[in-house]
């Protein structure tokens, strides 16, 4: 499938344009072999307006700005006159350019295999990639590119208050063996153990200049400012690995035991406190299957739950458990100054000893069905 959409904003020269593409496609090579695929790519192209300031924003300088003027007259838009009022509406929708494109592929895949009637192995595969790039040109008659103020342009790629040229990825794949057999007709067992490993990668630069020679390269050609602006790069990335492991049983189709089990492992943390154990389990009981309660016609469904169960909490930054060192000049005898870094205080103390947060979860519940009409109370 595809599609494609366009769609003008209220104010001229901006609008949102997105282009995207899915596709599905599986097949089953043997009767124990089976493998798919799943695409999907999209394309987006914005175009923004200047609307969020007080002084430069179009809307409000369109609403002030003098009739009497003409914006498009180049004595008009070189003047500084009506400065201290507005900004010329006709220059910022002519000779202002702000423009994020952003494209977005993600594909998941996955082989299975068929190794007994009750076993089974699948491999799944997973991969998302972000790129988006913006660019930032504000020409000779609009107030930040002030030809009259010696500014001559103003150009950005990811300027500062957009910090949005970056790129982002992550990867994960599954490797899952599953267990699923009945014996006796009594006895039901379903249990899966697999190995799982996510691995995130992001980046991001920005770079700005002013004093072009002209507006017609606008911010494609940053090396023809001659007054070029602060660079910003910055890198990170993390990665998560788990073994997992849970099983399923069931008695009768009257009595139901679930456990589980998971051992996680973070980048995030110091080595000693990289690895945390989660456990979960539960117990139910269907007693709309019992005699005595059909005997009663009263209940077409009750069952009784118990659960427990511990999750883990890493949300924390990719390397809040190492110092941080930043640029710093530093006065030594005869008061000459040499540069050097120190390390950064406002992030707070290094806590070593942080490790993956556990949150543990009680629960109680009990199923009901009257004349087919089910109803769920949980405490």
């Amino acid at each position: 499938s595809g599609n494609y959409l366009k769609q003008q904003g209220i104010i001229k020269e901006s609008g949102f344009t997105r282009y995207s593409i899915r596709a599905n496609m599986g097949r089953k090579i043997k009767s124990w072999l089976d493998m798919g695929v799943n695409i999907s790519f999209s394309h987006t192209d914005t175009d923004f307006s200047r609307t969020n300031s007080n002084d430069y924003g179009v809307i409000r300088s369109a609403l002030v700005f003098p009739t009497t003027y003409d914006p498009s007259d180049d004595e008009t838009l070189n003047s500084d006159e009506l400065s201290w009022l507005a900004s010329n509406p006709y220059a910022y929708i002519n000779s202002a350019k702000d423009n994020l494109k952003s494209n977005n592929v993600f594909t998941s895949s996955y082989l299975e295999i068929k190794l007994f009637p009750f076993l089974k192995f699948r491999q799944n595969l997973g991969i998302n990639y972000t790129n988006r790039e913006r660019g930032t040109y504000y020409g000779r008659r609009t107030s930040e590119g002030s030809e009259a103020n010696n500014i001559n342009g103003k150009a950005g790629q990811s300027t500062n208050w957009s910090k949005s040229d970056n790129f982002w990825q992550n990867l994960t794949a599954e490797s899952l063996v599953t267990f699923d057999k009945t014996f006796k007709k009594i006895h039901s067992v379903n249990a899966v153990g697999g190995f799982t490993v996510e691995k995130r990668d992001y980046g991001s630069k920005s770079m700005s200049a002013t004093g072009f020679p002209s507006d017609l390269t606008q911010e494609y050609d940053m090396s023809l400012g001659t007054l070029p602006g602060k660079l910003k790069s910055d890198r990170t990335d993390s990665s998560l690995a788990s073994f997992l492991g849970r099983i399923n049983y069931t008695l009768m189709d009257k009595y139901i035991f679930t456990a589980s089990y998971r051992v996680d492992g973070s980048s995030k943390f110091t080595e000693n406190n990289k690895w945390a154990n989660f456990l979960s389990g539960a117990v139910a009981w269907r007693l709309s299957e019992e005699k005595f309660i059909k005997n009663l016609n009263i209940f077409s469904n009750l069952k009784l739950r118990l659960s427990y169960g511990e999750t883990g909490n890493q949300g924390i930054g990719s390397y809040r458990t190492l110092p941080m060192l930043n640029p710093a000049n530093y006065p030594f005898s005869g008061g000459a100054i040499s540069s050097g870094f120190a390390e950064v205080e406002w992030r707070g103390p290094v806590a070593e000893d942080l490790h993956w947060e556990t949150t543990a979860q009680y629960n109680a519940g009990l199923d009901i069905g009257f004349f087919n009409n089910p109803v769920n109370l949980t405490v």
